[in-house]
């Protein structure tokens, strides 16, 4: 049970940033003991809503309950889940991603990584794709209605895999992916300055001394197959 709860909670970290609408946030805060405290904020838009919805036999889209009980025994600690509405959905805690845990060969620290001067936030699509595969049916099926390359493998391009969205599920659905926006916030531990920034794509970036803001968009995230990788160190 405790390896299923870790890669469960695993799984809902990369969840959150496929479903994304009308506002998505991740914000990452670097501690000096290498720890991370996380934020994660997200709203559904109407198209979204509606299609999830559907696929859970129109019962709620998430359910802070069974997240919550998803992240026990897991890198996260001190997880705060509430479901302010049936589209929105917040998540706070504190990340060790030091720790040596695997799942099926996965672990936290393929995603997040901290160092004692230095934070980065990686797209692992591999490891992603092994956590998929190794998902019980309910909980990969919220995945499958994507038919996404970033958890399936498939070579596609970001105008290929939005034709697919927009035959399957309606123009609305992809014009709403098409303005979907993943908003990823670093910032270095307090009374740090950032010093330097390594993004795989610096035209989605900007940085202050305080904190860097990558916007990536919804539709390039499930299209993508290729590691991505944001970093900033002080």
């Amino acid at each position: 049970m405790h390896r299923v709860k870790y890669i469960y909670s695993l799984f809902y970290i990369i969840l959150l940033l496929a479903l994304t609408g009308c506002a998505s946030k991740m914000t990452f805060i670097a501690h000096t003991d290498q720890s991370i405290d996380m934020d994660f904020s997200l709203a559904l838009g109407k198209e979204l809503s509606k299609m999830l919805s559907q696929s859970s036999n129109n019962g709620p889209i998430f359910s802070a309950e069974e997240i919550q009980s998803a992240f026990e025994d897991s890198d996260f600690k001190g997880i705060k889940v509430s479901s302010p509405s049936n589209d929105s959905l917040n998540i706070t805690g504190t990340l060790n991603p030091s720790s040596t845990r695997y799942a099926n060969g996965v672990k936290t620290s393929d995603f997040i990584t901290c160092t004692y001067n230095s934070l980065t936030v990686r797209i692992n699509t591999k490891s992603i794709q092994t956590l998929i595969k190794t998902l019980p049916e309910d909980a990969s099926s919220y995945a499958d209605i994507f038919m996404a390359p970033i958890f399936t493998g498939e070579a596609m391009s970001k105008q290929e895999y939005r034709d697919m969205i927009a035959s399957v599920y309606g123009e609305d659905m992809a014009k709403t992916l098409d303005k979907s926006t993943i908003d990823i916030i670093l910032a270095p531990p307090a009374g740090r300055k950032i010093a330097k920034t390594v993004f795989s794509d610096t035209n989605k970036a900007k940085a202050t001394s305080s904190r860097a803001i990558i916007s990536i968009e919804v539709l390039d995230f499930l299209s993508n197959t290729k590691d991505q990788s944001y970093s900033i160190s002080w």
